[in-house]
């Protein structure tokens, strides 16, 4: 039985520095679970979030070490055909911009340097690909997507930005925004793929807009929280990922996906389901 302190139930990512050994079993359980790609446990590791647990000095070795932890597990796969792809996590933090318009130009300058310096240190360890999750205000994804093409810059070269915007009833952000002006907003900076994650019903219905205006693959993730209750899990792992299959076939949709937080059985079973075509 692992003990942990406040700070690090409070920020998960301190795990991957203080105990690696538990994001190292998580991604192994994932990896044995069929997913395509593993996801660094960086979701709130920027300065921003960390320095409200006096963990800001340590955002560098966290991120690298999260880089790490997944890049060695995801070779441990059987083949190099099934070695899944390993996504740097990005995640919106928890100062939103648009909260606080008076004082934006600086505060999006320090926003926008530390998601640079978050992703520049899973760059550095041999992450390209980029995921910015859950995305609740415009204006911090777009601090991300600027800190990223500073990157981009200053290496010299591409990277693979996804984004997935968090969306409630009626395909509406946190902050109100529609997912569809999101999109607009996002679209300028080149994303290789655009989606939504929520409960089962409202990506449904944001997919359903999505799909007549997003021209780059979709994304439908179902927020694992939305299909459970304190007395278990609302939907099997089977109903689950049959609804997700069927909005993989009626939208197109590229990636799909129930979030970290299920049980592995349900990834293994969306795993399977989504494979059962390509294997008839």
């Amino acid at each position: 039985m692992h003990h942990f302190s406040t700070d690090e139930v409070g920020c998960g990512e301190l795990l991957s520095i203080s105990h690696s050994e538990v994001i190292t079993t998580a991604h192994r359980a994932l990896l044995r679970a069929g997913v395509d790609a593993l996801v660094t446990n960086t979701f709130g590791a920027t300065f921003t979030v960390m320095e409200d647990y006096g963990a800001e000095g340590k955002v560098s070795a966290v991120n690298r070490e999260s880089a790490r932890l997944a890049l060695q597990v995801a070779e441990e796969a059987p083949s190099e055909k099934q070695q899944p792809l390993v996504v740097g996590s990005i995640g919106p933090t928890c100062k939103l911009l648009s909260l606080h318009p008076e004082g934006y130009e600086a505060t999006v300058e320090t926003l926008t340097s530390a998601y640079l310096d978050q992703a520049r240190s899973l760059w550095e360890e041999g992450v390209s690909i980029f995921h910015l999750e859950r995305c609740d205000d415009p204006l911090n994804t777009k601090a991300a997507l600027m800190a990223l093409t500073r990157l981009e810059d200053q290496i010299a070269s591409p990277l693979t930005k996804v984004v997935t915007a968090h969306v409630g009833h009626e395909g509406t952000m946190v902050l109100g925004t529609s997912v569809d002006a999101f999109w607009r907003m996002v679209q300028p900076f080149n994303p290789q793929a655009f989606g939504v994650v929520g409960r089962f019903e409202d990506v449904e219905e944001s997919l359903a807009l999505l799909s007549y205006l997003v021209e780059v693959p979709l994304i439908a993730m179902v927020d694992a929280f939305a299909v459970a209750s304190p007395e278990g899990w609302l939907q099997s792992p089977k109903s689950l990922s049959a609804g997700l299959a069927g909005l993989v076939s009626h939208y197109e949709v590229r990636i799909a996906g129930v979030g970290v937080e299920a049980d592995p059985d349900f990834i293994g079973s969306l795993a399977e389901t989504l494979r059962k075509p390509l294997n008839n």
